[in-house]
């Protein structure tokens, strides 16, 4: 095809291949863009290309993963062109916003709640408990979890229960009555958000026709993260233009078990062969050093579409592998790198640690404590899924749907108001059996003549506050909360509360929550459902900050899209990087080892690997070897330094834990657990008084139960969030 001429404008400010990529306006494109290649800039310089050469900003849709990357290239682009009408969403916020205008075409109301995981965990749990099921048999977040990969595959409940397999049929049965509970709730799950976008657009061909003329050309950032709902999406917005624009790299596709498919790549190819593919490989991040022996391990993936990416950026230091006797001695060492890296001139809130699960954290986090050193663990309890931040949100979102028998149930008796469980439960069963909104019922004041005298006058006192609360709906959202605060009692307990237990977190974090409230009615100057609607589509990412003169310590997945100026990789072992869980199939391996690569990718001027000869876990020392991917990092730029010897390595010499700090101190009834022989499990139960190692643990595996003393028992904490 030929290559469009440049002229002197927006374009100016592109690298060749940005500019080819920037000035293809119409038909298929796909722009392979590596790590720090200068993707969001193309992306958004693009935009507005588009814009000067007469495309009506409200007829580009740009579609991204993160508020925060959202808002970034919102800014960017209005830097560049001054509009401010250009819609720059998150998938799930254009689905909102697309099934906030045509629900209705399903004979849904457009005033639905959205079910965060937790939410959506509630009502897995009540369904479980109406159909008189066995909580152990059926553990309501594995339900969940299969539900969600059903969904993401587009199958319906009825599909879901033809099979042989009597638990899959009725866990199936499960997805029926969630789905069903939904409705009745008139709210949807993250998954709904973008399922239900998508029936419409299949089923509908004149609400697919309006939306194709309204949104002339849609642009896809990140799509390596792209699961197969996604792609049909955004295949079906512009099935009349064929102006559909895909940026992404799949050497950075690291969440297929979030449903990611980097096979998307491949369909998009084959759905248009005519398009043509832009690779952007000039990196402005890495030295050559880093870059090269990233390139080098990437190179041995054989499902992508080769690349390879250069850079001007002179080295300044070689690629460390430092491997340790164990990981006490790895955490010394790390702890005087950094001390290191800042005698350099680096600054701390430049510096990150990353691995690749949260418990290897432990030993590095305990020696920067003793050396004094600030840090932050990047990804810990998110400010939003505080107990007393859902009881806020609850409230809100009762008041703008008053179906949302979820956020009632939370409610009901916070503040503590004398509503017991079984009086909730009864009132949930009464609107159900009546078939009226619970909002509705609260308000008939002859609806609870059956009940105690003592839950009367309970529930009418909440009905009064909540037509008080009712009446002040459309007031600034700053205002309604503090208005529920005070009322309800919540915030005095709270501040009571925290007199007793000394800490004062959970009273300042309704502070803070009201804040939030006051900045979104000053800027934004919206309602409460759009306020709802924003809180409920954040994502981790636009919960990531940096804090200053504090080193970041993260996970390998939770530091994509960043880049430090220094990064030391711990545990590239065996086992834990490639992860022995996620490792026993070639596309597993393949994802391992691109993990790996965004891992090494966010450094800037220095990049330590490191590996250890002993891990300690679980109170004893076991044996690690090197990981295979560092034979991969090639010669080139690359040190390889220590090693544990062989007597230095006692195996299963035993090692002294504080039992507070154990990771299996806290270990309760749901636990997702690992063992070594007999993989992935679930603690069922647990017999014992109390907290402690001493304790014996009931484990559920795939082969059967096992009885095993926590002390002994060589189990590690699985984390659900990455596998």
């Amino acid at each position: 095809m030929d290559r469009p001429a440049f002229p002197d404008s927006i374009l100016d400010a592109l690298n060749p291949a940005q500019r080819e990529a920037a000035s293809i306006m119409d038909g298929p494109l796909m722009v392979l863009a590596g790590a720090g290649t200068g993707k969001t800039r193309t992306i958004t310089h693009r935009i507005a290309w588009m814009i000067e050469q007469g495309v009506p900003a409200s007829a580009i849709l740009a579609v991204t993963f993160t508020n925060k990357a959202a808002r970034e290239m919102r800014e960017r682009v209005r830097h560049l062109t001054g509009r401010y009408d250009v819609r720059l969403n998150t998938f799930h916020s254009f689905c909102v916003m697309f099934l906030r205008e045509e629900f209705p075409v399903l004979g849904r109301a457009p005033d639905f709640s959205i079910y965060d995981d937790g939410d959506a965990l509630s009502l897995v749990k009540r369904v479980l408990d109406d159909a008189s099921l066995d909580l152990e048999t059926h553990k309501a977040q594995t339900v969940l979890n299969k539900i969600g990969r059903w969904k993401m595959r587009e199958v319906p409940p009825r599909e879901a229960q033809d099979t042989s397999d009597s638990l899959t049929k009725e866990v199936a049965r499960i997805y029926e009555a969630y789905d069903r509970a939904l409705v009745e709730a008139n709210a949807c799950d993250f998954d709904d958000l973008l399922l239900q976008a998508l029936r419409i657009l299949r089923d509908h061909d004149e609400v697919r026709a309006r939306w194709n003329r309204r949104l002339t050309h849609v642009l896809v950032d990140e799509f390596q993260d792209t699961n197969t709902v996604q792609y049909a999406l955004v295949q079906l917005l512009t099935a009349d233009t064929g102006n559909l624009c895909v940026t992404g790299d799949q050497d950075q596709s690291i969440y297929s078990w979030r449903g990611a498919e980097p096979g998307n790549f491949d369909q998009f190819l084959e759905d248009h062969p005519e398009a043509p593919i832009v690779r952007l490989e000039q990196n402005y991040r890495s030295t050559k050093h880093i870059l090269g022996a990233a390139a080098s391990v990437i190179s041995c993936n054989r499902y992508r579409i080769p690349k390879t990416l250069w850079t001007d950026i002179e080295d300044a230091e070689p690629v460390r592998v430092v491997g340790f006797v164990d990981d006490y001695d790895e955490a010394r060492a790390i702890a005087k790198a950094i001390r290191d890296f800042e005698a350099e001139g680096i600054r701390p809130e430049t510096i990150a640690v990353f691995y690749r699960t949260n418990a290897l954290s432990l030993p590095v986090e305990r020696t920067l404590l003793q050396e004094g050193i600030p840090y932050i663990v990047v990804g810990g309890l998110e400010f939003f899924g505080r107990q007393e931040v859902k009881d806020l949100l609850a409230y809100l979102r009762f008041l703008a749907n008053p179906r949302d028998v979820v956020s009632l149930a939370r409610i009901l008796n916070v503040p503590p108001r004398g509503i017991g469980k079984k009086t909730r439960e009864q009132v949930v069963t009464l609107a159900a059996t009546q078939g009226r909104p619970i909002g509705d019922l609260l308000r008939d004041p002859d609806a609870f003549t059956d009940f105690t005298p003592r839950a009367r006058a309970a529930l009418t006192d909440f009905a009064e506050k909540l037509e008080r609360f009712d009446s002040r709906r459309e007031s600034p959202v700053g205002d309604l909360i503090n208005e529920i605060l005070n009322v309800t009692g919540y915030a005095e307990y709270w501040q009571k509360k925290s007199s007793k237990s000394g800490s004062l977190e959970p009273y300042q974090n309704l502070g803070q929550f009201v804040t939030l409230a006051q900045e979104f009615d000053r800027l934004q100057k919206g309602r409460l459902p759009e306020f709802l609607t924003q809180v409920a589509l954040l994502t981790d990412h636009d919960r990531t900050e940096r804090r200053d003169h504090a080193v970041s310590l993260m996970t390998l997945h939770t530091s994509k899209g960043l880049e430090f100026e220094a990064v030391v990789l711990i545990g590239a072992e065996h086992g834990m990087l490639p992860h022995a869980m996620s490792s026993d199939s070639l596309e597993g391996f393949e994802e391992e080892r691109r993990l790996f690569h965004v891992g090494m990718t966010r450094a800037k001027r220095r990049l330590v690997i490191t590996w250890a000869g002993a891990r300690t876990r679980f109170g004893r020392r076991s044996a690690a070897t090197p990981s295979p991917f560092l034979d991969e990092l090639g010669d080139v730029g690359v040190e390889h330094h220590g090693g544990p010897t062989a007597e230095a390595v006692a195996i299963g010499e035993r090692v002294e834990w504080d039992d507070d700090a154990h990771p299996l101190a806290q270990a309760r009834k749901g636990t997702p657990v690992w063992h070594p022989d007999w993989g992935s499990g679930e603690i069922v139960g647990v017999q014992g008084r109390g907290q402690g190692l001493d304790r014996k643990a009931v484990v559920e595996f795939e082969d059967g139960r096992r009885v095993l003393v926590l002390r002994h028992s060589n189990l590690e904490l699985r984390e659900d969030d990455v596998f």
